[in-house]
């Protein structure tokens, strides 16, 4: 069913916008439906701002046009609320978009798809840490990541990445890699049990493809209920590379029907662990860093994770 009411919450600093602006003044023309309304995003919030004044016009659809910074702050907004969330990507690496088969490239797809589009209902994770400060919550749509992975987000260069998009990851990458901290932590699972062990990193990941077409979780699924869990544990460079062709692997084969049950027949890398839960939590003995959906999420020593089933609608 075609959206009526149209809220657009929009990134004024992403080029192109007039373009945009003119794809929607087609698709409102064709569609025989009202203008937009638009609301420009505040940096201090991504965006949460405006799309509660969005959401305070009572539309039919609320499309987020941005980056996945942009998406992440009107879903949070529009979680529980019934109201479809719709996507033009426009950032770096637009990983929700992509997990979804959204267009990338195809402007006047992505604007027919927002207003247009099937309706999903797909899962949300909220993350909720513990640090010197006290305790903090946020959701995330894509990924959140401890240790290593959340090193790597945290020494990204903020200006380089616009320019190169996901490449800008490879050298922090590299060097977090090097070090090859490994920390002690207690993982409690949704079943009460407790286990300890080393680790260097943690991802959790709600669906699984990230920057550079990686498939990093071959299992994960926006809308199974569940959050798929990958700890890593090398203890070596050669580690690390057995690490790194499985993914390639894995990436190579993302499209085929088959890729489940060739990647479940390969030999076990004993250095990567996958578990699907609703709720996971870790313990660390001294504090992490942590990520969500690629930006920094300070230092902690405890974090939570818990899914919030069909939490959001999203146009596909």
């Amino acid at each position: 069913m075609r959206a009526q009411r149209v809220a657009v919450v929009y990134n004024p600093s992403k080029r192109g916008m007039a373009l945009v602006r003119r794809r929607f003044a087609e698709a409102e023309t064709r569609l025989g439906i009202a203008p937009a309304s638009w609301f420009e995003s505040d940096a201090s919030d991504a965006g949460a701002g405006a799309a509660r004044k969005a959401l305070a016009t009572k539309p039919d659809v609320v499309v987020a046009v941005g980056g996945d910074g942009t998406v992440r702050a009107v879903a949070s907004v529009l979680e529980k609320t019934g109201i479809p969330l719709g996507i033009v990507p426009r950032g770096t690496g637009n990983l929700l978009a992509r997990n979804l088969d959204l267009s990338i490239t195809d402007l006047r797809q992505a604007v027919s798809t927002a207003l247009e589009g099937h309706i999903r209902h797909i899962d949300v994770p909220h993350i909720t840490v513990t640090d010197e400060a006290g305790t903090r919550e946020s959701m995330f749509l894509v990924m959140a990541g401890l240790g290593i992975d959340a090193e790597m987000a945290a020494l990204t260069n903020p200006k380089l990445k616009s320019r190169i998009g996901w490449l800008a990851y490879l050298a922090p990458i590299l060097r977090a890699a090097l070090r090859n901290e490994r920390k002690e932590v207690t993982v409690v699972l949704e079943s009460g049990v407790k286990t300890r062990r080393k680790q260097n990193t943690a991802l959790i990941g709600n669906c699984g493809v990230i920057a550079g077409g990686v498939l990093l979780m071959p299992e994960a699924k926006l809308d199974d209920g569940m959050v798929d869990v990958l700890a890593l544990n090398p203890k070596s460079a050669w580690g690390w590379m057995r690490i790194a062709r499985r993914l390639m692997v894995g990436s190579a084969l993302r499209n085929s029907p088959q890729r489940t049950q060739i990647l479940r027949g390969l030999p076990t890398i004993t250095s990567m662990r996958y578990r699907q839960a609703p709720r996971v939590e870790w313990r660390m003995d001294e504090p992490v860093r942590v990520q969500i959906d690629g930006d920094p999420f300070g230092e902690v020593t405890r974090a939570v994770v818990e899914v919030h089933a069909g939490a959001l609608s999203v146009r596909t």
